[in-house]
């Protein structure tokens, strides 16, 4: 898609393929499998990302944006783990 000059790049997160390369773009999926498989992956890296994703969650509380998997599910699901 153009935007006058610009080349504007849409990402369908619910169409991007589960994997290791895409697992923080799975982390935001509206598909629930793919959320559940970067919970995972995200999990054996929790350390070195959980700064950045705390900060990302706080910004969406701030935006009052709605996520449809929360901090609280991920670490539900990342405790079942």
């Amino acid at each position: 898609m153009s935007w006058g000059t610009d080349v504007i790049r849409l990402l369908v997160l619910s169409e991007i393929p589960a994997s290791d390369r895409n697992v923080l773009l799975n982390l935001f999926s509206g598909d629930k499998s793919q959320v559940s498989y970067a919970a995972t992956k995200m999990r054996a890296h929790q350390s070195e990302a959980s700064t950045l994703l705390q900060h990302l969650f706080e910004h969406y509380q701030v935006e009052n944006l709605t996520m449809p998997y929360t901090k609280q599910d991920f670490l539900r699901d990342a405790a079942r783990e």
